[in-house]
């Protein structure tokens, strides 16, 4: 492990040497974990000649499928603050699954060859039946893939592709497989944003109310995607009466959708549907019965894992709370953080932080997510000089020492982007991106080079 450590820090430090030499940053970024490296090509690409940016595309776009995390995932309201869904959930909007990879590198490849992003498109395995439970405080994302969907439906086919309706049915045949609000409400919103001949537009119209019939994803994904399918209907419907297009069997089958809905379990947490069903029933449903709320009992709440539970964990969070507040929970001024006394428990912290092990913790996915809570929480309020250094140093180092980098790529990322967001001042951003250049690890470098604060 030294010496292929020591290989790659000598790697980072002659491309340092060159730092905008294509090549060497290309070399460099297949080194990273293959989420990072796929994110790292897709910039690259963008600046690269034309010739070579088909050919870093496409190889972004094969390792974005490696990537550990499959789709996006976002915490529903009411998520506990420090626990592991809501950075789950932070690293979800960074685009480093796969699903999202491959559609940014086909997003990307369109502007290249249309073609040729068609065919990659069709070889993304379509995002799976999600049907999340009481018990889970994550619901997946799948926006980017169908924001790309209809991209391609737009703009993807030729003036004699059209005539042949190819883009009606690439659109079809995505319309005619949703099985989720993840999917209909998107896929909704594409039919009205691409403006269908009026043949085209009553199909379609007439597919998205038969799968509307057809959804049942229970409780979670109905109650976080209550205002999505509102507008989406909405639109819908709005879109529908200016093509002289009949609406009723469309609000028929939201009305059996809410049905289907109201006679299934609740989970305990999720709010009432009172706001869907008033709007249905004071302004869609017509001569059409109304649709009964019904309140069952419900069935459970989110397991969620928490973190500073174990002793050695809150004996920290303590510590750290007396460097930022004071007896009444006040934010430390800036003259009492430059007191000597100050100054001397922020290194007695970090003196005894170093020594922190993850022997008392549940796992060390949880070790790093707290020991990262603490660093950034302290670099944001630290007073310039030797103490705020120190932090950026022990900040490097807690990234740089990740055993599960590989593990958690995308929260692993976030954290190291929090810390910049950190850094008040551009001199301080500008001095933590020369740490992390200088780190000789394969992430925190490429961070620097490419990311936008450090052009």
């Amino acid at each position: 492990m030294r010496a292929l450590f020591a290989l790659l820090l000598a790697f980072a430090l002659t491309a340092r040497a060159n730092p905008d030499h294509l090549e060497e940053r290309i070399n460099l970024a297949r080194s990273a974990p293959p989420e990072i490296a796929a994110d790292a090509l897709l910039k690259i690409a963008a600046g690269a000649p034309r010739d070579d940016r088909k050919a870093l595309i496409e190889e972004a776009f094969q390792l974005g499928s490696l990537a550990s995390q499959a789709y996006p995932d976002i915490a529903i309201a009411g998520t506990p603050p420090d626990t592991r869904p809501i950075y789950r959930s932070h690293a979800s909007r960074l685009g480093l699954d796969a699903l999202t990879l491959r559609s940014r590198a086909v997003a990307a490849m369109l502007e290249t060859d249309r073609d040729r992003a068609r065919m990659m498109f069709q070889t993304i395995p379509p995002p799976p039946a999600a049907k999340p439970e009481c018990k889970d405080s994550l619901v997946p994302d799948f926006d980017a893939y169908y924001q790309l969907a209809t991209r391609i439906a737009q703009t993807a086919f030729t003036a004699r592709e059209r005539r042949e309706q190819e883009d009606f049915a690439f659109l079809l045949n995505l319309v005619r497989s949703a099985s989720s609000e993840l999917a209909w409400a998107p896929l909704a919103q594409a039919v009205v944003a691409m403006q269908p001949a009026s043949g085209q537009a009553e199909l379609l119209v007439a597919t998205l109310a038969s799968r509307l019939e057809q959804i049942s994803s229970g409780d979670r994904l109905f109650s976080h995607h209550a205002g999505a399918m509102r507008d989406a209907l909405d639109a819908l419907i709005a879109f529908s009466r200016g093509r002289g297009i009949g609406v009723q069997g469309l609000v028929q089958s939201f009305a059996t959708y809410l049905r289907a809905h109201q006679r299934g379990e609740r989970c305990s947490d999720s709010p009432e549907a009172a706001a869907l069903l008033e709007w249905y029933n004071n302004e869609l449903r017509g001569d059409a019965p109304p649709v009964e709320a019904v309140r069952p009992a419900g069935i459970g709440k989110p397991e969620v894992e928490a973190y500073f539970e174990s002793a050695e964990a809150l004996r920290f969070a303590a510590a750290a709370r007396q460097l930022r507040f004071d007896g009444q929970g006040r934010v430390l001024t800036l003259a009492q953080r430059q007191s000597p006394e100050w100054k001397r428990a922020f290194t007695d912290f970090l003196k005894d932080f170093a020594g922190w092990t993850t022997s008392g913790e549940k796992n060390e996915i949880t070790d790093f997510h707290q020991k990262a809570i603490l660093l950034e929480a302290l670099f944001e309020l630290a007073p310039p000089g030797p103490e705020r250094d120190k932090l950026a140093s022990a900040a490097v180092r807690h990234l740089s020492n990740a055993t599960i980098q590989r593990q958690i790529a995308g929260e692993w990322m976030w954290h190291a982007r929090a810390f910049l967001q950190a850094a008040r001042t551009a001199p301080e951003v500008r001095a933590l991106l020369a740490a992390y250049r200088e780190s000789g690890h394969i992430a925190l470098y490429l961070i620097a080079v490419l990311e936008p604060e450090a052009n």
